[in-house]
């Protein structure tokens, strides 16, 4: 019967004491007049301004000089060498409802690059707005070499700079033909570095969803006719 009775006195004790510690702890000392108190104004945390890469967006140390290179296709030209570190991709339609694509690089430089194929008309229109980027190929029309070389662009093809071409084992030509990167950036020391070309970056859309690959349709690939070969410079 004991029990009870001390649980409620600990009870009243405990309801006492509470009232009796808040009342003191707000109560200023005697003789001393209360002091106002000032929150000091919350200063707003300043963004870091980072450097965004013109081509991809993403941060970067230092511009680096652009590299173009057209590369195969086909299946027959793959897999592709290279090509995940482009930073920007043109497709190119050329003869017989086929493509080739011209692979920018800058922000990363892989070590070899290709199946390097031939030059187009279309390349030349690519090519300007990066300035004056290195432009690897394999071979043009004859009537396209004075274009190419009066094009803003420095001529790296693999007649101007052999020695930074070879022959892939394990392929057949012409899908064999691969290059050194920096053997072709050296033969153009003053190619131009990434700038704006216009693209603009900013966070993704609310109702978007992050996609790993994407498909598109384009014209139906041309049939020769029989006893004849469509028309191809390499």
């Amino acid at each position: 019967m004991r029990l009870p009775r001390l649980i409620t006195l600990w009870l009243a004790g405990a309801a006492v004491l509470l009232p009796v510690a808040a009342c003191s702890s707000d109560e200023p000392a005697a003789g001393s007049a209360p002091q106002a108190t000032t929150d000091a104004p919350a200063e707003a945390p300043q963004e870091e301004e980072v450097n965004a890469h013109p081509f991809t967006g993403k941060p970067y140390e230092k511009l680096r000089p652009v590299l173009a290179v057209k590369i195969e296709n086909t299946a027959a030209g793959k897999p592709q060498l290279g090509l995940k570190s482009a930073d920007i991709v043109y497709i190119e339609q050329v003869e017989a409802g086929l493509t080739r694509l011209m692979a920018i690089f800058s922000s990363k430089l892989p070590a070899k690059v290709g199946p390097v194929r031939s030059a187009r008309i279309s390349d030349l229109h690519i090519a300007p707005q990066f300035g004056k980027p290195a432009f690897s190929y394999s071979g043009a029309q004859t009537k396209m070499l004075p274009l190419i070389a009066e094009a803003s662009l420095f001529d790296v093809g693999d007649s101007h700079n052999p020695g930074a071409y070879f022959r892939q084992p394990g392929r057949f030509a012409p899908y064999n033909l691969f290059a050194n990167t920096k053997q072709l950036l050296a033969k153009a020391p003053k190619a131009s570095k990434a700038k704006d070309i216009g693209f603009t970056f900013g966070d993704a859309p609310r109702a978007g969803r992050r996609a790993s690959r994407t498909r598109s349709s384009g014209p139906p690939r041309a049939s020769p006719s029989p006893g004849r070969r469509p028309s191809s410079s390499g």
